[in-house]
């Protein structure tokens, strides 16, 4: 890089960040208007941990020492993952209706780069899921006994590398699609499914076959073993955290990727 490209990036720097925070900003802005959204995504699987815990966890209790508490453990973990996954769909319809709009066209017409405005929307979903997840997480310190804050912080971190891959993944395959009702049909036809073999709901253990292998190779699995190994659920290993990593990284690439191959369209 020659003086005078190097000085002109150095000065392009701030109004870079500048619109980047813009964009952050207005995200931010939309979420607070649309309280009931909020209470929808942490909802629903609030209930569904009350629900699974309250019906399977005396039977899982029968099977050995502990199991129950574990198991109460482990759902805590799904329902942070099953938020994080929620609100990045959220966020990804909010990009599709941004295009409809015109707005999306609008800033990728101006002078922030591309990869600046997507960046800027997963990391601004990734935030938005990790935030909001992050309420299952706090429950499970408050109601789960033996939960120490560290493991609380350990398993946040993870929640928080999780959130950016799902953020990443809706947003790229968001760019694909031209409408919501479609875009909604997809992510409900799977991700709901890889958020069911994740281990949330039943351990992957339990599982042979055709389900086990695809356990085996669902992210959403290491993920949510990445996120409950810390709170006590089940020992982990460091293959979760691993692939929790690389998932985050992916995702983020994938959306920039799929942003830079629809302009070339």
């Amino acid at each position: 890089m020659t003086d005078s490209s190097a000085a002109s990036a150095n000065a392009n720097l701030p109004r870079v960040l500048a619109a980047a925070f813009a964009l952050l900003r207005r995200d931010i802005f939309l979420l607070v208007r649309r309280p009931s959204r909020i209470a929808a995504t942490i909802l629903t699987p609030a209930l569904l941990w009350a629900f699974f815990a309250g019906g399977f966890t005396d039977a899982v209790a029968s099977v050995g020492p502990n199991a129950g508490d574990a198991y109460t453990r482990s759902l805590a973990a799904g329902a942070a993952l099953l938020v994080a996954t929620f609100t990045s769909v959220f966020g990804a319809l909010g990009l599709i209706r941004d295009r409809e709009t015109g707005y999306l066209q609008a800033v990728l017409v101006g002078p922030t780069p591309r990869v600046v405005v997507v960046a800027s929307r997963v990391l601004s979903g990734a935030l938005f899921a990790f935030l909001q997840a992050a309420t299952m997480l706090l429950a499970a310190f408050v109601l789960a006994d033996g939960v120490a804050l560290d493991a609380v912080l350990e398993s946040a971190v993870m929640l928080a590398l999780a959130a950016v891959g799902l953020s990443g993944i809706c947003a790229a395959l968001a760019w694909h699609f031209r409408s919501i009702e479609g875009f909604h049909g997809v992510m409900s036809a799977v991700l709901m499914p890889a958020w069911m073999l994740s281990g949330a709901v039943f351990p992957p253990g339990e599982t042979s076959g055709v389900l086990g292998a695809i356990m085996a190779a669902n992210p959403l699995a290491y993920t949510h073993a990445a996120i409950a190994g810390p709170l006590g659920a089940f020992e982990s290993g460091p293959a979760p955290t691993v692939v929790t990593t690389i998932f985050a990284i992916a995702g983020l690439i994938a959306a920039i990727a799929s942003a830079r191959g629809d302009a070339k369209r």
